[in-house]
C-alpha cells in the first residue's frame, strides 16, 4: 500500500472516532447535566473576580473579553503548528523532490483557523476547570447554566469539525512535485 492511502486510512479513522467520542460527549451532557454544573467553581469565580470586574485593560470592554483575546490569540499559534504539520506531512510523502505549491495547504491551514475557534474557545476552557476559562466561557456562550455551555461547545465543535476536516485531510495528501523524471 502507497504512504498516501495509509496517511489517508490513518486521517479518517481519527476524523470518524473523534466525531463518535464528541457524539458520545453529547449524550453524556444530555443525560447527566449535574456532572457539569460545577457550581463550586462558578463560585470561586465569582469570589476571585468580584473586585476585578473594573479592573481590565481599557480597549477591551470587560474582563471577559481581555481574557478572551488570550484564547484567541492562542487559536493562531494553533493554526500555525498545524500548518508546520501539514508540511511536515506533505514534505514525508514526497521526500527528497522538489514540492510544487498548490494552494491546498493553504485550504487545509483555513479550515484549521475555522477549527480553533470552537476548540481553544469552548472545549479546552471547559476542559481546564479554573476561573480564568469559567470567565471566558460565560460571557463567549452568554449563558449561566453549564451543562447548556458545555453543550453548545461541544455542538458547535462537532458541526465545524464534520465540515472542515476533510479539508485538512485532503490538504495533506494533496500536492505536486517534480523530479528528474518529471513532474508528479
Amino acid at each position: 500500500m502507497s504512504k498516501n492511502i495509509i496517511l489517508l486510512l490513518i486521517l479518517l479513522s481519527i476524523y470518524f472516532m473523534i466525531i463518535s467520542l464528541k457524539i458520545f460527549k453529547l449524550k453524556d451532557i444530555k443525560n447527566n447535566p449535574s456532572k457539569y454544573e460545577h457550581e463550586d467553581l462558578i463560585n470561586e469565580t465569582n469570589e476571585k473576580y468580584k473586585d476585578k470586574w473594573d479592573k481590565y485593560c481599557k480597549i477591551f470592554q470587560s474582563l471577559s473579553h481581555q481574557y478572551s483575546f488570550v484564547n484567541f490569540a492562542l487559536c493562531f499559534i494553533f493554526v500555525a503548528i498545524g500548518y508546520l504539520l501539514i508540511l511536515a506531512i506533505s514534505k514525508t510523502l514526497i521526500q527528497n523532490n522538489e514540492r510544487i505549491f498548490m494552494g491546498s495547504q493553504l485550504i487545509g491551514v483555513i479550515a484549521l483557523l475555522f477549527l480553533a475557534v470552537p476548540l481553544l474557545m469552548g472545549i479546552i476552557p471547559l476542559s481546564i476547570k479554573k476561573p480564568f476559562f469559567v470567565v471566558t466561557t460565560l460571557d463567549i456562550y452568554n449563558e449561566q447554566y453549564r451543562p447548556r455551555i458545555y453543550k453548545k461547545a461541544y455542538l458547535t465543535f462537532l458541526i465545524i469539525f464534520i465540515i472542515t476536516f476533510p479539508f485538512v485531510i485532503l490538504s495533506c495528501n494533496n500536492y505536486g512535485y517534480y523530479n528528474s523524471h518529471g513532474i508528479g
